[in-house]
């Protein structure tokens, strides 16, 4: 795995015979926290943050890192207090966005054994359901507003949180992205923390197929810029080679 530090970039320029250095920009950035493998609970690792943190590297920025809930990173981005949100909706007016930087396929996950039958998001209506924090923000209108008139729905800022009440039977059903669903579970079984869990399960395609989510800026320079560094990296592989690290082909 390549070095996670952050580096300062300096470069000599020559005016007049007379060196003079030039440091990085840097640019205040966050990420949301508690999706792993995407992103860990303290925001140090994970996809994302690594995609991140190359992208930016090659774009020759400095970056001070912060760790936030969802919510917070998009208000703080679009307010100004930080310079960028890492893997946010591409829907705020006068914000500027990258081409799709992470994609998610969410879906319902269900046991087996419990024979629920969820063909459409209208059947989210009547069951326990978990889903991660902003949910009812990104899964559209209809989702949200039949959740909202579940009170047996609940949202949670930790996925790992979220799984295990799924898990051990707490609730019904949970929302989730496949990889984050089928990673977390292998890590608690692996861990031992949850025991005699019955694993199979039924998985309901109900929404789309997948969810794209951006870096985005209120400065349409850094946008650009770290769009190009996005670019370079599927041109060259480092893009997809960052995340078969974490769940190989």
């Amino acid at each position: 795995m390549r070095d996670k530090l952050l580096i300062k970039f300096i470069f000599p320029i020559f005016l007049l015979g007379t060196p003079i250095m030039v440091t990085a920009e840097t640019l205040t950035i966050a990420y949301g926290k508690s999706k792993p493998p995407f992103v860990t609970k303290s925001c140090d690792d994970g996809i994302e943050v690594d995609l991140a943190r190359e992208a930016f590297q090659r774009a020759n920025y400095k970056i001070e890192e912060f760790c936030m809930v969802n919510r917070r990173m998009i208000y703080s981005y679009v307010n100004g207090t930080i310079d960028a949100g890492v893997s946010v909706p591409n829907d705020e007016k006068g914000m500027f966005y990258t081409e799709v930087f992470s994609s998610f396929e969410n879906l319902v996950v269900t046991r087996t054994s419990d024979y629920i039958i969820i063909d459409s998001i209208a059947d989210l209506g009547h069951i326990s359901s978990v889903a991660w924090n902003n949910a009812q923000a990104v899964l559209g209108d209809e989702f949200a507003e039949v959740v909202r008139n579940n009170p047996k729905y609940r949202e949670h800022v930790s996925q790992i949180a979220q799984v295990k009440m799924f898990l051990s039977g707490r609730v019904d059903a949970i929302i989730i992205d496949k990889n984050i669903f089928l990673w977390l579970t292998n890590k608690l079984i692996e861990s031992g923390e949850l025991s005699n869990i019955n694993t199979t399960f039924t998985y309901h395609r109900i929404f789309s197929e997948t969810v794209n989510y951006y870096i985005g800026f209120s400065n349409e320079k850094h946008a650009k810029k770290i769009n190009d560094a996005l670019q370079s990296m599927r041109r060259d592989g480092t893009y997809q080679e960052i995340i078969d690290s974490y769940i190989p082909n």
